[in-house]
């Protein structure tokens, strides 16, 4: 954090002398250069945050880090001289949290000091002159909120974290460092175990299907192709084969599923074929994207570009910095209407890549964004706020530009045309069994021209037919497969989970993510999914099984890996944030519940015990097999899971694994 030059303002007839403070250097040196007409300010005084400090069960006690008096001195110095102390940081809970943190610091110095908060949510002129002039308050609510779950995370963590530590590193040869708890942690770790224990379960049963083609003659080209020949002799013309999918999309009967087929086929060799019985043709949309959160960034970062959530966030922050997109931590996923969004979508006019989309917005295909459900008071939704990359003055390299791009196509999305087409879908009988195809033609892509990230691309368009048209079936095929299990979670699934089972916030999902990680509860594949270790199953099976023995029917409050309890406690700190619940209320109700269920865990810790018992097994029986061998970095076996890990796939999926009975007509 760097504080800009004290800055003198007049008011009422005498000027007031204003100590800045911004979070970040950057920060601080991008508002002295926008509002002090291009000056940069000289030095370079870090600041940090105020880490809490916690012995045994005392009292939490605030204080400066040894490394950060430095900073905390010059604050104190330069709030002597002022009259003014304006507030510069991050608009969000975080930032009103360090921000009290200032206060404390500069009133220790200047007790006279008049705060006062500047709220924006990019490094523009426009922005930033508009916050100079509506100066507000500071909010205590939001402070507090964040002081609440500092408090509850660092009591829990440390008390879980001492006991887990010390009663189980000794028996775990192969754990190095300590064995970690969080109250966000876990829940984490217990989706990715949750999806792992349904993959290794799962049974694998075997389906039959039949599928049936058709030759729908057309007439030759140059020809009225809007009607089909009524002879169903591929001879008198052109045909086209549809391939046609079983109405009962698959069975787990094999005797029934070859009785149906064998009646298909029986149909089909006395009567050539089937008949039309339903003939449809449907507009189809395909909806613009509602305008960009932090949780969909980092989901659309994970699943598109291969960027992890972490550093996503990362590269993110440093384009906000340098003023070239809005703030990326948000919950908001729709504009307000004081927005001038046709004034941003100017901003991108000269792009090389995309300016050619951007005239065509300008020239009447400019529509609304849509609103979601969400708005968190605070910021908009991610958005450029600033021309980058082929066209512009700003060169984007690497990861950066594959970020700007995708928020930059993204916002472009959002305010052009949804997407349209035309959907057509025929069923035939074919005896007592019916079969159906749909065809999709897209008319105007529209948004999807700029948005390279979502296919929506049209299927084997359809030949027209007519009802009750006699149709050809030249093959019917009756084939097997075997069900297969759900896929681990990718990234994008699992942020998914934290957001809808409130675990964590759109600022410290992807820290919550990297912690598992870390700690070697869990990696990834190969293929980016996530694979709990030995250890990390062990932890949520352990507390899973006390919760199963201690619960009153099953109370899942007790369960530390599930969601609830973390849900719970996110849903009271908003309620400090909104004034409706004091700090010191809502620490005091969730310490009373996890104290109760510390003394529980340590007073019959039997069925942790017996996971870790089964862990200290393995991995003794592992050194043994291997000598000088261990774990790899993420803490699991140098040989990995084997077959336990699977390949994955869809659980509604089917690969079809080979052909049980065919024919040919």
């Amino acid at each position: 954090m760097r504080p800009p030059p004290a800055a003198a303002a007049p008011v009422g007839g005498r000027r007031i002398r204003a100590l800045n403070v911004a979070e970040k250097n950057s920060v601080a040196r991008e508002i002295c250069r926008v509002l002090g007409g291009g000056v940069i300010p000289n030095g370079n005084p870090p600041v940090g945050e105020f880490p809490y400090q916690l012995l045994g069960n005392v009292d939490v006690v605030e204080g400066v880090a040894s490394d950060m008096g430095p900073v905390a001195n010059n604050l104190r110095r330069l709030a002597r001289t002022c009259d003014w102390l304006v507030l510069w940081l991050d608009c969000d809970r975080e930032g009103e949290a360090i921000a009290y943190e200032v206060i404390q610091i500069a009133r220790e110095a200047n007790p006279r000091l008049d705060v006062y908060r500047a709220n924006f949510s990019a490094l523009t002129h426009a922005d930033l002159t508009r916050a100079c002039l509506n100066l507000a308050r500071p909010n205590p609510h939001l402070a507090a909120a964040v002081d609440a779950r500092q408090e509850i995370d660092l009591r829990i963590g440390a008390s879980f974290t001492r006991y887990l530590t010390l009663r189980y590193k000794r028996k775990l040869p192969l754990l190095e460092g300590i064995l970690s708890y969080g109250p966000c942690q876990f829940p984490t770790l217990g989706f990715v175990v949750q999806r792992w224990l349904r993959q290794r379960n799962f049974i694998r049963e075997p389906f039959w299907t039949i599928s049936c083609t058709i030759c729908v003659p057309v007439r030759a080209a140059g020809d009225d192709a809007a009607r089909p020949l009524i002879k169903s002799d591929p001879e008198d013309g052109p045909t086209v084969e549809v391939k046609l999918h079983w109405g009962r999309n698959r069975l787990f009967d094999h005797l029934v599923t070859t009785i149906l087929y064998d009646r298909c086929l029986q149909h089909v060799r006395e009567f050539g074929g089937g008949i039309v019985t339903q003939v449809s043709h449907n507009p189809k949309s395909r909806w613009r994207p509602l305008p960009l959160s932090t949780v969909e960034f980092a989901k659309l970062a994970s699943s598109k570009l291969r960027i992890d959530s972490r550093q996503a966030m990362r590269i993110a922050e440093e384009l906000y910095n340098r003023g070239m997109i809005s703030y990326p931590r948000t919950e908001t996923d729709r504009f307000n209407p004081t927005i001038d969004l046709l004034e941003l979508v100017r901003l991108q006019q000269g792009s090389q890549v995309w300016g050619a989309f951007v005239n065509e917005l300008l020239q009447g295909k400019f529509t609304q964004a849509r609103r979601g459900n969400h708005d968190d008071g605070a910021h908009p939704p991610i958005h450029p706020v600033q021309l980058a990359g082929p066209g512009s003055q700003i060169p984007l390299q690497g990861e950066q530009w594959r970020v700007y791009e995708l928020i930059t196509r993204h916002f472009l999305a959002c305010v052009a045309p949804d997407a349209i087409g035309a959907e057509s879908r025929i069923e035939v009988a074919v005896g007592d069994e019916t079969f159906h195809a749909t065809g999709l033609t897209v008319v105007e892509e529209n948004w999807l021209e700029v948005y390279p990230y979502v296919k929506w691309k049209g299927s084997t368009e359809l030949p027209p037919v007519v009802l009750h048209q006699r149709v050809r079936v030249t093959e019917l095929m009756m084939s097997s497969g075997m069900t297969e299990p759900p896929e681990l979670l990718s990234e994008a699934e699992l942020i998914d989970l934290m957001d809808k089972n409130h675990i964590g916030t759109d600022a410290t999902m992807h820290e919550h993510i990297a912690t598992i990680e870390n700690r070697g509860y869990a990696s990834r594949t190969p293929g980016g999914r996530f694979s709990p270790s030995e250890l990390g199953v062990a932890l949520v099976q352990g507390f899973g099984a006390f919760q199963n023995l201690h619960g009153r029917d099953g109370d899942f409050r007790l369960h530390l890996a599930a969601p609830r309890l973390r849900a719970q406690m996110e849903a009271d700190m908003d309620l400090v944030a909104r004034g409706a619940k004091t700090k010191d209320t809502m620490v005091a109700a969730c310490l009373t519940t996890m104290r109760q269920i510390y003394v529980m865990v340590s007073e019959g810790p039997q069925p942790i015990d017996r996971e870790m018992r089964r862990l200290e097994v393995e991995q003794q029986q592992f050194l043994a097999a291997n000598p000088g061998e261990g774990l790899d970095e993420e803490g699991r076996d140098t040989e990995g899971r084997g077959e336990e890990e699977g390949e994955g796939g869809s659980i509604e999926g089917g690969a079809e694994e080979g052909r049980e009975r065919a024919g040919r007509v």
